[in-house]
């Protein structure tokens, strides 16, 4: 079969035979045509078949189908790890930078005692003795550093520091704690330092620390002792005045007291000068040592007037001791002279206190309340006196009265009670004593009780002079032995 084609509008040749080329790729593809629209400007003549018009060219085919895409290609290989790079070389250190500036000063504390949240009180100021020019060297005085340093605790209501000493420090006169013109002194002592820290080369008769008008202050680790030669001398005296009627609420804490060797010498001493109505009450005297100064050439003799504590107020309520220990001396505690000339009117209660080698560990000689239970006393002559027909209540109560040298060494002269509960009067050599109690009344009627009690001796008490004594024994015991057949007939509850 031959085709021609002819050009219809006039083209060049070489255009032609493209449009020839594209004919004979596009001719099979109509093969099954029906109907061929003419393209504008174009006219198709098939030669050896029937004459068609140009206007339409049958064709019986549909348009093909368009392709599909091609399928996804795989995924490539992942490539190969790259090399660790090498690490950086360390940085140089920063300068520090400038001290920041000081912060606010905080708000006070809340008080948590305060039921509506109030604020608390700040620290006392503290006042170093050194700072006011002590030397602590055992040859310089210190007392009028001590004097100022005490001023201007007082002033700000401070605390008085007196650190350890290089030697030690020396008072040649008094240290005077009295009040301004508030009539009152709160100031707190904080002292450190081995016993006789502080010692006083001061004339005789005199105090070392003159207290008057203290109020709710704490003084802790004062070590005082009186330099030989020295009598009359009280390391502590506490006293009232007009106006500053009251010295009170305060607590004395680990004290170590040294009498010297003079006679009189008192370790604490309490309203020698105030009388009716003035307040010295409330003291708390908390694990307090206080040696005297034993007779020479015989360390078991006490020297005369030497008292640890002596009470000589008439208004001096509610003293407690706590702990502690008193050696050596002529009274460990008193409220009363030696020849009875100026007695003290308060109660007093000790717990845990004990004792050796003191002449008398107690005298009691007014109307009050005492309380003596716990501890260890052994070695003295006698342990307790009440003197002066006073009018007590005294509850002995878990003691041991050890060792002691002479008979009765619980002598009562007074009227209302007198009760043991838990004492041990015991002996280690020598055999048994004779008598532990001594009982007198002085023709008024008193009570004494004594339950679970302890005692080697023959017999237990004897009631002296004109007495009317009830008298209940429950549950005594004889060491070394037991007491003579019908000693306690009739004794309980009975009076005689």
């Amino acid at each position: 079969m031959i085709w021609k084609s002819y050009l219809l509008d006039g083209k060049t040749k070489k255009t032609n035979m493209k449009r020839l080329l594209f004919l004979l790729l596009i001719i099979p593809a109509l093969a099954t045509c029906q109907t061929i629209q003419k393209k504008p400007g174009v006219d198709i003549i098939i030669v050896d078949g029937p004459t068609v018009p140009p206007d339409s060219i049958p064709c019986a085919c549909k348009d093909g189908v368009d392709g599909k895409d091609g399928a996804q290609g795989p995924i490539g290989l992942t490539g190969p790890k790259g090399d660790k790079g090498d690490p950086g070389i360390q940085g140089i250190q920063g300068i520090a930078g400038p001290v920041g500036p000081m912060g606010p000063q905080g708000l006070p504390g809340v008080c948590p005692s305060c039921p509506t949240g109030g604020t608390g009180t700040a620290a006392r100021a503290q006042f170093d003795v050194y700072s006011f020019g002590a030397k602590g060297d055992g040859v310089n005085d210190d007392s009028p550093a001590f004097n100022a340093a005490f001023i201007a605790a007082r002033n700000a209501k401070g605390t008085l520091v007196i650190p350890p000493a290089s030697n030690f420090f020396r008072l040649n006169s008094t240290i005077n704690i009295v009040p301004d013109a508030s009539n009152q002194v709160w100031v707190d002592i904080k002292a450190k330092g081995r016993a006789g820290e502080i010692r006083y080369f001061g004339p005789s008769n005199t105090p070392v620390f003159k207290i008057i008008g203290l109020k709710g202050s704490f003084w802790e680790g004062l070590n005082v002792a009186i330099e030989s030669g020295r009598s009359g001398v009280q390391i502590f005296d506490i006293d009232t005045t007009v106006p500053a009627n009251s010295s009170s609420f305060n607590t004395f804490k680990t004290f170590y007291l040294n009498l010297g060797n003079g006679q009189n010498n008192i370790g604490i001493r309490t309203g020698a000068i105030s009388a009716g109505g003035a307040d010295i009450s409330n003291y708390n005297f908390e694990n307090m040592t206080v040696f005297g100064g034993a007779s020479a050439g015989n360390p078991n003799v006490s020297i005369p007037g030497q008292y640890a504590f002596q009470n000589l107020g008439e208004n001096t309520l509610s003293m407690v001791w706590y702990g502690g220990f008193v050696a050596f001396c002529d009274r460990a505690y008193s409220n009363r002279t030696p020849d009875g000339s100026n007695r003290g009117n308060g109660s007093a209660m000790f717990y845990g206190l004990g004792g050796s080698q003191n002449n008398i560990d107690f005298e009691f000689a007014w109307e009050q309340a005492y309380i003596i239970s716990g501890g260890r006393w052994e070695g003295g002559n006698k342990f307790l006196r009440v003197s002066d027909g006073a009018y007590s209540s005294i509850v002995l109560q878990g003691l041991v009265i050890h060792d002691y040298k002479t008979d009765n060494q619980i002598e009562a002269n007074m009227a209302t009670s007198l009760t043991l509960q838990g004492v041990q009067i015991s002996k280690t050599y020598g055999g048994l004593y004779n008598n532990c109690i001594s009982l007198n009344s002085n023709g008024r009627n008193a009570v004494f009780n004594m339950q679970n009690c302890a005692l080697s001796c023959n017999t237990p008490y004897t009631k002296t002079g004109n007495t009317l004594w009830d008298i209940t024994v429950l549950g005594v015991s004889k060491l070394d032995g037991v007491w003579s057949n019908g000693f306690f007939n009739n004794e309980i509850g009975i009076r005689k």
